[in-house]
């Protein structure tokens, strides 16, 4: 952990992404970088949060499809599979398999590769050590606990929870500053179940119920609906009553027990119908989609003359019933309507002294009818009559 003073640590800005570009030419700069967890979090969830079809990537296109493939492939495979066996042999998941997929989605590939292997456990017998010769150390995921076999729903949930830990401990800058505001961000040293782990747990496991009609079963007990962890959220509240500091630091204390914590930005927790749920304002979308515009219009009008392209294509944006996505929409060149010859001060015309409104009436009574109907308004009493 780094443990420099504040003063020293330079928050540097990350590389504006977009979904064109090669995803390794932004991982670089975050693996470069010292992000602050919430500078982290909002360059994140625009990735992949509420992205129609024609603005992802090729590789996120790619990777969801393959997952979806490997997941009803393995589903076919262990149809017979016993789960209440407990002296059947754990069934080949494919773990690494997924997880590069889902690192391909909704991490810029940050997690891929051997850096971090998936080692399978019984649940309860965590692994503390890291892989030999692996500076990012290994994700634990169970399978199994004493009673019973986990089944591929549920082993993908542990998954993905895993995933997020590791993101965002491994990405996350760790300064004095930073890890001094950690229960309100990451969470507690030793545990990581803070409402940024919350957040970013409930939103990827969203986008991946979307994907499929057969993923809306994973982590249906846990995160029933659109609820947050009902796990991270009591771990994280059970390691918040035993800091012996929240009681000294006034700060902490509030910030940590309000769930309003980050009314203020781009993303919060809030209580809606007696959930916890993940609010992400249209802002932090609308911000990015207008970046991603600035960079797409700037390569293609290379291609073609800055006019006719102007003329020819405008990327739009239109949002869905709950305001995130976007298409894309060609937009045809409409000639500009000719600007009608200004009056001069003291010239006449014909009405002169009619109001606006009623000189199509007077073209109408000299005969010059124009090719609409006029409509009059009729008195509304007698009296106006």
């Amino acid at each position: 952990m780094d443990r420099r003073p504040a003063s020293v640590v330079k928050h540097n800005a990350l590389t504006q992404y977009n979904p064109f570009d090669d995803s390794s030419r932004f991982l670089t700069k975050l693996q470069a970088s010292n992000v602050t967890p919430r500078n982290l979090l909002n360059y994140l969830i625009p990735i992949f949060h509420g992205r129609m079809e024609v603005d992802l990537s090729q590789d996120q296109k790619a990777a969801r499809d393959t997952f979806i493939r490997l997941y009803q492939h393995l589903k076919a495979e262990y149809s017979s599979l016993e789960l209440g066996d407990t002296e059947q042999d754990d069934p080949d998941w494919q773990l690494a398999r997924f997880k590069d997929l889902l690192s391909r989605y909704f991490f810029l590939g940050a997690l891929n590769g051997n850096r971090y292997e998936v080692e399978e456990m019984q649940f309860g017998q965590a692994v503390d050590e890291p892989a030999e010769g692996k500076e990012d150390g290994i994700l634990e995921v169970p399978v199994r606990n004493t009673e019973r076999l986990f089944s591929l729903d549920e082993t993908l949930g542990f998954l993905m929870h895993e995933m997020v830990h590791h993101f965002l401990r491994d990405f996350s800058c760790r300064c004095v500053s930073c890890a001094k505001n950690e229960p309100n961000t990451l969470g507690y040293p030793g545990d990581g179940h803070g409402p940024f782990f919350q957040m970013l747990h409930r939103l990827v496991l969203s986008a991946v119920r979307n994907w499929h009609e057969d993923f809306k079963s994973i982590d249906k007990d846990d995160c029933p609906g659109e609820a947050i962890s009902y796990y991270s959220h009591g771990a994280h509240r059970r390691r918040h009553h035993r800091d012996p500091g929240r009681d000294k630091d006034k700060r902490r204390r509030n910030l940590t027990e309000d769930e309003n914590y980050t009314n203020k930005l781009f993303l919060r927790i809030v209580t809606r119908n007696g959930q916890r749920v993940v609010d992400v304002k249209q802002e932090l979308l609308t911000r990015q989609y207008a970046l991603e515009d600035r960079v797409w219009l700037r390569a293609q009008s290379t291609k073609m003359d800055a006019d006719e392209f102007a003329n020819k294509y405008k990327r739009r944006h239109t949002f869905s019933e709950d305001g995130v996505g976007s298409i894309l929409i060609p937009m045809s060149k409409k000639p500009k309507p000719e600007e009608e010859p200004k009056q001069e001060k003291g010239e006449s015309t014909e009405y002169s002294g009619i109001p606006p409104k009623f000189m199509e009436i007077g073209k109408h009574i000299d005969g010059d009818m124009s090719e609409k109907p006029i409509k009059v308004r009729k008195p509304s009493s007698d009296l106006d009559a």
